[in-house]
C-alpha cells in the first residue's frame, strides 16, 4: 500500500512543477501579447534573466492576482492556473511537513 507521505510528496512535486510549466506558458505569453506588462515585470524569463526582484514582481502578479487587469483572456486563464497549483503546492508541502512532525519516533 502507498503511503500517505508518498502521494503527498508526489502530488506537491506535480503541482510545482505544473506550476512552473504554467508560469513559464504565462511570462512567453505577456511577452507577446502585453509588452507593457512584461517590461513592467523587469522582462522575467522561468530562468534566464531572473532576478530576486523580478522572481517578487511575477509572485506579486500572480498571488495578488493582477493578472485579472489584464485584458487578454488566456493570460487570466494561466493566472488562475498558476495561482491554483501554487495554492496546492503549498497545501500539500504544509501537509507533508505536519504529517512528518507529529510522526512518532
Amino acid at each position: 500500500m502507498v503511503s500517505f507521505k508518498v502521494i503527498t510528496y508526489v502530488g506537491a512535486m506535480i503541482a510545482t512543477v505544473s506550476y512552473l510549466a504554467v508560469v513559464a506558458v504565462l511570462l512567453k505569453s505577456l511577452r507577446t501579447y502585453q509588452p507593457a506588462v512584461w517590461d513592467a515585470l523587469g522582462r522575467p524569463t522561468l530562468f534566464l534573466n531572473n532576478s530576486i526582484a523580478n522572481s517578487f514582481r511575477v509572485a506579486k502578479f500572480v498571488l495578488g492576482r493582477e493578472y485579472r487587469n489584464v485584458d487578454r483572456g488566456p493570460i487570466q486563464k494561466l493566472g488562475r492556473a498558476a495561482f491554483l497549483l501554487f495554492v496546492i503546492a503549498v497545501f500539500l508541502s504544509l501537509l507533508l511537513t505536519i504529517d512528518i512532525a507529529i510522526e512518532p519516533t
